[in-house]
């Protein structure tokens, strides 16, 4: 609190009040959240259930994935676990040491023809 009250004195308010703002609105900038606001806003319903019911399917995305199933939403995209192969890869500060980088999963996904269509017209 007496840091805070410094930073008043020597900066000013004004530019204490801006500066809080400023994070205060990046902060609700959260994709998330504008999502389940404007899904509830569409739907009529509590922004409260929306939130419940995204949550669970992002809960089941992540699980599947994690099996190891293929998850396909039409028109949307596909997503599935592939393996990366182990690779040789180079630290640029010293280019003679080779860096063995393990083979790993990762999540691919392929967009489908609407999503991509969509995206290519914006």
């Amino acid at each position: 609190m007496e840091r805070k009250s410094e930073i008043k004195e020597n900066l000013g308010e004004s530019y204490l009040e801006n500066r809080f703002f400023l994070y205060e609105n990046l902060t609700a900038r959260n994709p998330q959240k504008l999502l389940i606001q404007k899904i509830a806003r569409e739907a009529a319903l509590d922004p409260k259930i929306v939130q419940i019911i995204v949550q669970e399917l992002l809960n089941c995305v992540t699980e599947s994935l994690s099996n190891e199933d293929r998850l396909e939403f039409r028109d949307f995209g596909v997503f599935e676990t592939i393996i990366r192969k182990q690779k040789i890869g180079r630290n640029p500060k010293k280019a003679d040491i080779p860096i063995v980088i393990p083979q790993k999963r990762a999540v691919k996904f392929i967009p489908g023809k609407k999503v991509k269509e969509k995206v290519m017209s914006s």
